[in-house]
This record gives structure tokens, C-alpha cells and sequence, in this order.
């Protein structure tokens, strides 16, 4: 979208928002990995470093002006500032319903319509994380990393990278399941209380499964309490996409996909529980290789095994 009747976008040569209103409301850069290093918007400019795909601190130029402690994905327990120290409440979405000062008294407090039109009360803050933790812009706009949401229409501003892929709609948010699903990359969504604080290579492999197959695949199982200590699950290299949640994944879909993705990585086809019929795909990643298939899968021998949890 190039202009919505009020304001202008304009991309850069990789489809990310540079600049809206020529540079007058907002300018945004990226660094190589495509995560945004700095925003100035309405004349107000803010840097971040990261760990990972997450924000770790807020700068001003060179000079940091927050802290920010993190856990998962979009996963933020504190921002500290000069003004104060904020915890973050959170609800099963990852929203931020409220932060609390170190007394554990509310300051302020963020009501989220389900396509996540915000508001706030209470004290002021400069904190920008809201709905599902991720950020939302003075200029009414949510940054998804892939792509920038309009809270007010409850779309995003660009297509789906997978076009078709995704469904015949192409701008819509979470499938239009915004109760149920997270999008935190713009990409590949996350089940409601699935924990996607995955190794880089995983997300990386994921980046390129939604690619090969041309899905928006839905993570249903990913890092949890159900997972034994020391296992790929627990370590973030290994994720569940339950065909209930991925119509559209035939078996034969997802091993093409996976074998181009998923070098030296291992797959299965699993049962579900007893009380949720139908099965689901596991796949676990090694260190991303690049290059392509490096040595045999044995997701081309996949087969029924076990009971899990996912949808």
C-alpha cells in the first residue's frame, strides 16, 4: 500500500517501510537481518540493540534511555528507563494489560480490542510494547518485523510474502483468529500459550519451510512445561505443526518442504492425544545449512509414533 487517503508509504527495495509522509511522520532503518535498528517518528528518534529477534535496549543516538529485560519471544519482564523500573503483566496472548512499579502497584494500563486497536490509561510512559508484546509506533502502527499492522483496520500495510500461499487474503492478521493465534514475525504464527523462543537455525529453517510450501504454518507446539529436561523441545530446536491448525499441509507437501529446509534434521508424523483426533508433524533442526539437502531425512520414513499434545 502506497497511501491510505491520509498519509503515503515508502518501501525499500526489500518491501520494508521506509518512510511515511517522504520522511515528514516517520523514517525507519534495518540492519542485514532485517530487524529494525531505528525509527524517528515525528521528530523523535529511538535506536535498539538486540538479543536475537528481541529489543534489549532503547537509545537516543549513541546514548542507551531503556533497558529492557526479556525472556522468549516478545517476552518482556522489565523496561527500565530514567524515569523508573516498569514490570510487565501479561496475558495469554503475551498482551501488556498493565505495568506495575516495584511495589506491584498498576501504573499503567492497556485495553486491546482483539484486532488489537489499543488504548492506554494511567501514568504516562515511553513503553511501546502492547498487544501480543509487540510494538506499537506513535504513528498508530504496530511493527510485526516482516510487516507493519494498522490497529484501526486490523490489517497489514503489506501483502503476505507467501501470497497465495497464505490464503487468498493477503494482508489479513493471524488468519483472522486474533483470540486463538500470534503472528510476532509477520510470517510463520504461533499458537495461543506456545512458547516459539526458538534456536536461530530453527527460526531460520521455519523462515524457509513457509517459503518452499508458500503457508502461513501455525506453530502448535514449541518450547513448554510438557517438555523433558535436556530435549530438542526444551533446547528450542525442535517445533510441532498440527494439521488440525494446517489444512492446507498435506504429508507429501510438508516432506518437500521439510527436505529442503531441514538439512541433517530429523522429522515424524505423530498421534495426537486420545481426547484431540488426527496427528501432527514434528520437526527437529540442527545448525542451518544453507546450501541444501547435506545428507538422507528421515522424514522420508515417517511414520505414526507416540501421543503429543498438539493441534
Amino acid at each position: 500500500m502506497t497511501s491510505d487517503g491520509t498519509h503515503s508509504d515508502t518501501w525499500d527495495a526489500r518491501n520494508r517501510l521506509s518512510q511515511i509522509d517522504s520522511g515528514n511522520t516517520a523514517n525507519f532503518s534495518y540492519d542485514a537481518s532485517g530487524r529494525r535498528t531505528s525509527k524517528t517518528v515525528l521528530s523523535t528518534q529511538t535506536g535498539f540493540l538486540y538479543d536475537g529477534a528481541n529489543a534489549v535496549q532503547e537509545l537516543s543516538g549513541t546514548t542507551p534511555t531503556a533497558n529492557l529485560l526479556s525472556g522468549g519471544i516478545d517476552e518482556v519482564f522489565q523496561r527500565t528507563d530514567s524515569a523508573s523500573a516498569r514490570s510487565f503483566l501479561t496475558d495469554a496472548l503475551g498482551s501488556t494489560p498493565a505495568l506495575t512499579d516495584s511495589s506491584g502497584t498498576l501504573q499503567t494500563q492497556y485495553t486491546s480490542e482483539p484486532f488489537g486497536n489499543t488504548t492506554t490509561s494511567g501514568a504516562a510512559t515511553t513503553n511501546s510494547f502492547a498487544c501480543t508484546g509487540r510494538e506499537l509506533d506513535a504513528t498508530g502502527l504496530y511493527y510485526y518485523r516482516a510487516r507493519y499492522y494498522d490497529q484501526t483496520s486490523g490489517r497489514f500495510l503489506s501483502e503476505d510474502p507467501f501470497d497465495f500461499g497464505a490464503g487468498t487474503n493477503f494482508y489479513d492478521y493471524a488468519a483472522n483468529s486474533p483470540i486463538v493465534l500470534i503472528d510476532p514475525f509477520g510470517l510463520w504464527h504461533c499458537a495461543a500459550n506456545v512458547n516459539c523462543n526458538f534456536t536461530p537455525g530453527l527460526k531460520k529453517a521455519l523462515d524457509c519451510f513457509d517459503q518452499q510450501c508458500k503457508s502461513d504454518t501455525v506453530i502448535t507446539g514449541g518450547r513448554g512445561n510438557r517438555s523433558k529436561p535436556n530435549s530438542s523441545h526444551s533446547k528450542g530446536e525442535a517445533c510441532d505443526v498440527g494439521r488440525n491448525s494446517n489444512p492446507k499441509l498435506s504429508r507429501d507437501k510438508v516432506e518437500a518442504c521439510f527436505l529442503k529446509c531441514f538439512p541433517n534434521g530429523y522429522g515424524q508424523e505423530e498421534n495426537n492425544d486420545p481426547g484431540n483426533p488426527g496427528t501432527h508433524f514434528i520437526s527437529k533442526k540442527t545448525p542451518f545449512l544453507a546450501d541444501g539437502l547435506a545428507s538422507p531425512l528421515e522424514f522420508s520414513r515417517m511414520h505414526l509414533r507416540g501421543k503429543g499434545v498438539s493441534r
